[in-house]
């Protein structure tokens, strides 16, 4: 029973990456052709077509303590358009400046989250500023709407996305050498 229930959840992550791959490849080459990206429900689904960060409420405009993207330098933002504070508005960011990226859904009580937000935190600095890292704290009100647009189901989930648009999903806590090689493919430009 135990074999059956992992095949029938291995099956359902392939098709979440399958379905996550071909809409970030859509996605990636609307940007390579120059056109502006439609926020069309597929891409709306896969979270990673925003054109302005959605409106918060006045206790979630500061970031959470464990948010990824409020330390450290904003990665080469430049005068014209500065990396801004909120994951949807990271990830327009993202888009616009065809940047590698890393994108964590995770909450701030979950153990395998705790678990996931450590490890990115002990690897990130290998990687920036080549890679932009992007943390979506799902237990944040004002991620709500990401949270539905990425169609988010389990946490921890993370997305790879190259700079080209093409991307990966990945749900559940990672291991580091797993992690690393995904950061590296990133890095290397697949």
């Amino acid at each position: 029973m135990k074999a059956r229930e992992q095949k029938h959840t291995s099956n359902r992550l392939i098709w979440g990456a399958v379905v996550a791959v071909l809409i970030l490849g859509v996605i990636g080459l609307k940007i390579a052709r120059g056109r502006p990206t439609p926020t069309t429900p597929a891409a709306q689904a896969a979270g990673l077509t925003m054109t302005a960060a959605p409106k918060q409420p006045a206790e979630a405009q500061t970031a959470p303590a464990t948010d990824l993207t409020s330390t450290g330098p904003a990665p080469t933002a430049t005068n014209a358009d500065p990396f801004p504070a909120h994951p949807a508005a990271q990830i327009g960011w993202i888009e616009r400046n065809r940047k590698p990226a890393m994108i964590l859904f995770h909450s701030t009580n979950c153990i395998p989250c705790k678990a996931m937000d450590q490890l990115v935190k002990k690897v990130r600095a290998d990687y920036e500023p080549e890679v932009v890292f992007v943390d979506v704290i799902t237990n944040d009100r004002g991620n709500e709407a990401l949270i539905r647009q990425a169609g988010i189901r389990a946490i921890p989930t993370t997305f790879f996305v190259a700079a080209g648009g093409q991307g990966k999903r990945v749900v559940g806590a990672m291991q580091e050498s797993a992690l690393r090689a995904e950061l590296e493919t990133l890095r290397a430009g697949g």
